[in-house]
C-alpha cells in the first residue's frame, strides 16, 4: 500500500462495480492510496456520471461483466468521447475467458479478482503512467 511519502498527485478515478462488497473494499484501497474516487453501481450509471463532466477524471476502473450496461460497451463510449483516458477491467473471468465469451477488453489493462490492494494499485499506477 502507498505510504504518505510515496503518494501519487491527486489523481480522480471512476470506479464501476455491480457487486458494492467489491466497490467499497477497492474504493477504499484507492482512497487510502490518495486518489479522489467517484462510485458507480454499474455502467449506465457510470456513463452518466461521465457525460457530466468527461474531464473531471482521470482513469475509469471498471467491472467487466454487469447488469444494464458491461464494463466493455461502457469502456467503448469512453473511448469513444475520450480516447486517451486509461481504462482498467476489473474481471473474475480470465483474459481467455473474456475473449470466449466475446468481451474482450480491448480497451484496457485486466485486473484478475480477487485482488488486494498492491495488486490493484500496480495497475492502476500503469494505466496512468503510460497516459503521462
Amino acid at each position: 500500500m502507498a505510504t504518505p511519502a510515496s503518494r501519487p498527485p491527486s489523481r480522480t478515478l471512476l470506479l464501476v462495480d455491480d457487486d458494492a462488497a467489491v466497490r467499497a473494499v477497492a474504493g477504499r484501497m484507492l482512497r487510502e492510496a490518495g486518489y479522489a474516487v467517484l462510485e458507480a453501481s454499474d455502467g449506465l450509471q457510470a456513463w452518466t456520471h461521465f457525460q457530466r463532466d468527461p474531464s473531471r477524471y482521470d482513469a475509469l476502473l471498471t467491472d467487466v461483466v454487469m447488469p444494464r450496461m458491461p464494463g466493455t460497451e461502457l469502456a467503448a463510449r469512453v473511448h469513444s468521447a475520450r480516447p486517451s483516458l486509461p481504462v482498467l477491467m476489473m474481471s473474475a473471468f480470465t483474459p481467455a475467458d473474456l475473449m470466449a465469451r466475446g468481451l474482450e477488453a480491448s480497451h484496457g489493462e485486466v485486473v484478475s479478482k480477487p485482488f488486494n490492494a498492491d495488486q490493484l494499485l500496480a495497475a492502476v499506477a500503469r494505466i496512468l503512467d503510460r497516459d503521462a
